[in-house]
């Protein structure tokens, strides 16, 4: 489960990462990516942001890069043809469960594993990284702990400090969560980038 009430506290970081882009003045290397939109705009980011679309292409996009959005929770995802010419995709979060067998989800549970097979790229946020456990073998569901509102912080593990060496990561990073699923188990190629408690499976925020 992705979008929630909580949603101007992610949505104000499109911002900031256009002002940091401008400031760093780099240029893309181009190429072709959607976003699949697993939810509908809601009214606040649609008035602020036109839509959680322009929220992601603020944050990811580099020049020179082309960007469409699939509306996925409507049923709208990319032919095989129309796939074939996408470098990468953006999964985002959602209300819905990615644990759940609607037929909107199954649909893209199967787009992910086509496309992953294919070596293509591919981000899942919130819901988004839950679907994309599933699609390629882990579990999800719902949350032993029950909701998990308000803030927590995150621990990165070695793995994640040798991929972003480049950076001083901190010891421990404070995120906004509310949710209410996560990943009971990972998919066999995955990697665990941070921890909640060293003792504890890690859950929706990794």
């Amino acid at each position: 489960m992705g979008m929630g009430p909580l949603e101007n506290a992610v949505v104000d970081a499109a911002a900031e990462a256009v002002a940091a882009k401008a400031a760093v003045g780099g240029v893309g290397v181009g190429g072709s990516y959607a976003v699949l939109q697993c939810g509908e705009d809601s009214e606040y980011v649609r008035k602020a942001y036109g839509g959680y679309f322009e929220v992601f292409r603020a944050l990811l996009a580099e020049d020179g890069e082309r960007w469409r959005v699939y509306r996925a929770v409507r049923g709208e995802l990319p032919g095989e043809e129309e796939a074939a010419g996408i470098d990468g995709f953006v999964i985002s979060g959602s209300c819905s469960d990615a644990h759940a067998d609607d037929p909107w989800i199954v649909a893209l549970v199967d787009l992910i594993r086509r496309q992953n097979a294919a070596g293509k790229r591919i981000l899942g946020v919130c819901f988004g990284h839950q679907v994309l456990c599933r699609a390629l073998g882990g579990k999800t569901g719902r949350s032993k702990k029950g909701w998990d509102i308000g803030v927590n912080c995150i621990h990165p593990t070695a793995a994640m400090a040798r991929l972003f060496s480049p950076i001083k990561l901190p010891v421990h990073m404070p995120i906004i969560e509310f949710h209410q699923d996560e990943v009971h188990f990972f998919a066999v190629s995955f990697s665990r980038f941070a921890l909640i408690k060293a003792s504890e499976m890690v859950n929706d925020l990794t």
